[in-house]
């Protein structure tokens, strides 16, 4: 496995919620904008999770791109159950789960990515950034952090270019004050802020939309306003 996300996907998994963004498709303007998306949740599976995962096991290495993402998220949900409780649920979900699973449940999820599960594609790409935080600058450390960088940033390119609002707006905060995926990029972050603006009325505040205008150029204005047009009518209607 490239890169161990499990341990910093917790809340991801039992929250469904990586960081601000909308997460939830109650304010997109979907009567207007008909493929735009979001970021829905990678739900773990009924336990006991011991008397399913074989199966989805199994499942996944026949070609079923869901049970991939499944086995992640049960194997996540047991390794947050077992770290933060309540124990009793701990126990009933996760009695004869091993440990060494456990463990290797970023690998489920690095490879529902890599298959091109979008939800996991999303969680990779927002999850993986901490986890390389908390790693030793070393020669290994060093390649997992090229190869996440460019996974993670095609990966929340592509969602964007299916108009996935959550991964507009994680590439929007990124491009705002440099991030782990994308440099700081004022104009192309205003150019996502006006996609953000008509998808997504209300999630950004006016100050922080005018902090970002103040930065740019008009003709950096105009070119963003036209742009943004462009891709609404061509990725979002």
């Amino acid at each position: 496995m490239k890169l161990h996300i499990a341990s910093v996907a917790i809340a991801i998994v039992i929250s469904t919620a990586a960081h601000s963004s909308p997460q939830t498709p109650a304010g997109i303007a979907s009567n207007f904008f008909p493929k735009a998306g979001h970021y829905g949740g990678i739900p773990a599976p009924e336990g006991p999770l011991a008397t399913i995962l074989p199966e989805l096991k199994k499942q996944a290495r026949a070609g079923d791109l869901s049970a991939y993402a499944s086995v992640y998220a049960g194997l996540s949900r047991c390794r947050a159950l077992r770290a933060y409780g309540p124990e009793e649920t701990a126990i009933e979900y996760c009695s004869g789960v091993q440990e060494s699973d456990i463990a290797d449940a970023g690998a489920w999820l690095s490879t529902a990515a890599d298959k091109g599960d979008e939800r996991a594609m999303y969680v990779f790409s927002i999850a993986g950034a901490q986890e390389l935080r908390t790693s030793d600058i070393t020669a290994r450390s060093k390649s997992a952090r090229f190869d996440y960088r460019s996974r993670a940033l095609t990966y929340l390119t592509t969602l964007a270019e299916h108009c996935n609002v959550d991964a507009i707006d994680a590439i929007y905060r990124q491009k705002v004050s440099g991030g782990d995926v994308f440099d700081k990029d004022m104009p192309g972050a205003y150019l996502l802020q006006r996609e953000l603006v008509v998808l997504y009325p209300g999630l950004l505040s006016l100050d922080e939309r005018a902090a970002v205008a103040s930065q740019i150029s008009t003709a950096e204005v105009s070119w963003a306003d036209t742009e943004a047009s462009i891709f609404l009518n061509s990725r979002c209607r």
